[in-house]
């Protein structure tokens, strides 16, 4: 059975955690091999880009969280998986993003 989204913020928020918002709709940059941050634009002498993510700059609790290593609870609201809540017991920092097309 899926836990039911407004009770688990209900919950969250009940416990003192900090909700950081839908990850959909954060600010993301790309990284390129190496771990750093670029454009992609080989012709100014950057490497391409490897994958995306979040700096720390712009989303410090998110990404003191992420470099700690901190396990986290994941949970899908539905049988689509397209409703998730992430959370960490540790930072007490919960967010949430939509997988659906």
């Amino acid at each position: 059975m899926k836990a039911k989204p407004s009770a688990l913020n209900q919950k969250l928020k009940e416990a003192g955690y900090k909700f950081l918002g839908w990850q959909n709709g954060w600010k993301h940059v790309y990284f390129d091999e190496d771990g750093n941050q670029t454009t992609g634009d080989v012709s100014k002498g950057e490497k391409p880009k490897r994958t995306f993510g979040y700096t720390k700059e712009d989303y410090p609790e998110y990404g003191n969280c992420v470099d700690s290593g901190h396990q986290r609870d994941h949970i899908s609201h539905n049988n689509r998986g397209s409703e998730h809540t992430v959370s960490c017991d540790i930072c007490k920092i919960y967010w949430k993003y939509d997988s659906s097309d």
